[in-house]
């Protein structure tokens, strides 16, 4: 990609994640379905990471559990107690196409959110409740927000029903919009690398791979989601995985298995004060990646907050690193 336009692209994610939460605030998407005993997203790629994200910061505020689908075919639990929702920016991943069909054929009650495509012409003719995308969010490095955001704002809608609405969704929301518009400002090109958080991130990983640790649940779906953002914004190979055992037990995941392998440098992502058990998984880690270990705790009042202030910034390390 060229490097001017992923520029346009990673500063532009602020202002499209704002407008596409207008629209699905403004919307009557959920109106109508209260009752639900479950909510279904279903998606693959960004969409299911987006739904994986919502489902991390929204589920401890919802009335309803909230469960990711990456499979053509729903959990065998939908009926018509089970809200689907249905994403895909683009709108033609058969996988969503394929949920979207069989939650019809259960009874469950289906909306939808898209960008164009079969989903949303599926959408059109059956008359499912749907927002459609705008086109400026269908760029791959943007997606994720705008996915994001539309999720949030319909759950924060006033049209939603009370045992489905974020009660403090829009409050959240703003005040999250707000920070990624002054991170907009804090890692921007002109500001000098000593006071730029992502400019010193992408140096510290020059040369190495990624490996994202997140402990928690946010910081954990906040870890999944840089992985992402390395892979799509800066063309860059990264891992995920769970912090080892303080006892120093491997997991199973990709850290097991990276020791004595190529330079690999960890960053640890955790919320609140660093404590003596978070500073001895981090330390296991470097141990096993024979590499360093950095630690970054996620701030912010909400785990919202927290948790998109932390995918913005892997969004601009991950543009300096493409540079």
């Amino acid at each position: 990609m060229d490097g001017n336009s992923l520029f346009n692209d990673v500063q532009r994610i602020p202002e499209i994640a704002a407008d596409v939460f207008q629209q699905a605030l403004r919307s009557s998407f959920l109106a109508g379905r209260s009752g639900a005993r479950s909510v279904v997203i279903a998606g693959v790629g960004q969409a299911a990471l987006a739904a994986d994200l919502f489902a991390a910061a929204a589920g401890a505020s919802l009335a309803v559990p909230v469960l990711v689908c990456s499979e053509p075919i729903l959990p065998a639990y939908v009926n018509h107690d089970t809200l689907v929702i249905v994403m895909s920016a683009g709108g033609d991943a058969d996988e969503p196409v394929h949920a979207l069909s069989d939650g019809v054929s259960r009874g469950a009650a289906i909306v939808v959110i898209a960008g164009g495509g079969r989903l949303m012409e599926m959408a059109d003719a059956q008359d499912f409740p749907k927002i459609l995308l705008p086109e400026a969010s269908l760029v791959s490095s943007i997606e994720l927000s705008a996915l994001f955001f539309a999720l949030w704002g319909a759950f924060s809608s006033a049209s939603t029903p009370s045992d489905l609405r974020l009660a403090d969704g829009e409050a959240e929301a703003k005040q999250t919009l707000g920070l990624l518009r002054r991170q907009l400002r804090a890692f921007a090109p002109e500001q000098p690398a000593d006071s730029n958080p992502a400019r010193q991130l992408s140096a510290a990983l020059e040369d190495t791979t990624p490996v994202i640790f997140g402990q928690g649940a946010i910081a954990s779906a906040a870890a999944r989601a840089w992985r992402s953002r390395f892979r799509i914004v800066a063309e860059r190979f990264a891992l995920y995985d769970d912090l080892p055992s303080p006892l120093g037990y491997l997991n199973a995941g990709p850290a097991a298995h990276i020791a004595g392998g190529a330079d690999f440098t960890g960053i640890v992502l955790h919320e609140g004060a660093e404590t003596p058990t978070l500073s001895r998984q981090s330390e296991v880690a470097a141990r096993e990646m024979s590499g360093p270990c950095h630690q970054i705790s996620l701030d912010g009042d909400t785990p919202l907050e927290r948790l998109w202030g932390a995918v913005y910034l892997a969004d601009w390390a991950a543009f300096y690193s493409a540079r």
